[in-house]
């Protein structure tokens, strides 16, 4: 029960940060390739949408997986990230911490995201308010 009531608090936190942050563009959601779309995610995503606010998915810990399951990681995760009205769409960047493969590029798009995020959806969030 204690656990449940810290995770029923933060989501209200997080939700209440989301709200008051006019100035937030884009959220970048963070889904690890090995696990891959959680509940949690999906009542995330969900509270996205409710507030349209626009997000990004990254799916992380690429070195964890062979090719052939980081790819059917890829596909399961941009299904289950498209069904969402705020998913920003296009292809869904990997990258892993442990051995950099992916960072520099995530970087790179995550400011060109945000550029066109700003320029694209500025009204989305407005009418909400």
């Amino acid at each position: 029960c204690a656990v449940l009531c810290c995770v029923v608090l933060c989501c209200a936190v997080t939700k209440a940060y989301l709200r008051r942050r006019e100035s937030l563009m884009s959220v970048f959601v963070l889904i690890e390739c090995a696990v891959g779309v959680t509940e949690e995610d999906r009542a995330f995503m969900r509270t996205l949408d409710e507030l349209r606010q626009p997000f990004n998915a990254v799916l992380t810990k690429g070195d964890l997986l062979p090719p052939l399951q980081l790819a059917q990681s890829y596909v399961a995760v941009h299904e289950a990230v498209s069904a969402h009205a705020s998913y920003a769409g296009g292809d869904i960047p990997m990258c892993s911490a442990k051995n950099g493969a992916g960072v520099h590029e995530l970087w790179t798009r995550m400011h060109a995201g945000l550029e066109l995020t700003s320029h694209s959806n500025t009204g989305a969030r407005a009418s909400t308010r």
